[in-house]
């Protein structure tokens, strides 16, 4: 006596459209993500500079350079990275200055409104943009932007 069996196996799994679907997925992510960091960080810088009034400072006091607005124009997204992106400045060369993060921003300088000289902190913006993404905005944009791949991948 025998047997004989015929399988016919086929989807997406089989034939690679999944693991193309979830690498497109996972592109796309990264880049959306990105994309959401800039546009915080570009929206964010504006409302934190002494020239506007905030931290003591008014337009008297502190007029608005020239150059206004350059950092903001300047950050983007650069995949130096696999499986990552990177929110930069460059070229801008006073960014880790206004972040925060420069040597310079231990130098105490002498504030022209309100006395005691200090130390200009910097603004955290991109740490303060990255914990926002990382305590959970990523995750929603991620569920977001699945169904279609999942529909790629079920097809």
């Amino acid at each position: 006596m025998s047997i004989t069996l015929h399988c016919y196996i086929s989807g997406s799994i089989v034939d690679g459209r999944a693991d193309r679907e979830i690498y497109r997925y996972k592109e796309h992510v990264i880049d959306t993500v990105g994309d959401v960091g800039v546009t915080a960080i570009r929206n964010y810088l504006p409302t934190q500079y002494m020239y506007l009034g905030h931290h003591g400072g008014t337009p008297q006091t502190n007029p608005v350079p020239a150059n206004a607005g350059a950092l903001e124009a300047a950050i983007h997204t650069e995949h130096q990275v696999e499986n990552a992106v990177l929110i930069v400045d460059t070229p801008i060369v006073y960014g880790a200055w206004i972040e925060g993060t420069d040597p310079a921003n231990l130098i105490v300088w002498q504030h022209r409104k309100n006395p005691p000289p200090r130390r200009f902190p910097g603004y955290f913006t991109f740490r303060k943009i990255a914990a926002m993404l990382e305590a959970g905005q990523a995750g929603l944009i991620a569920q977001r932007e699945l169904p279609p791949y999942l529909t790629a991948m079920n097809v």
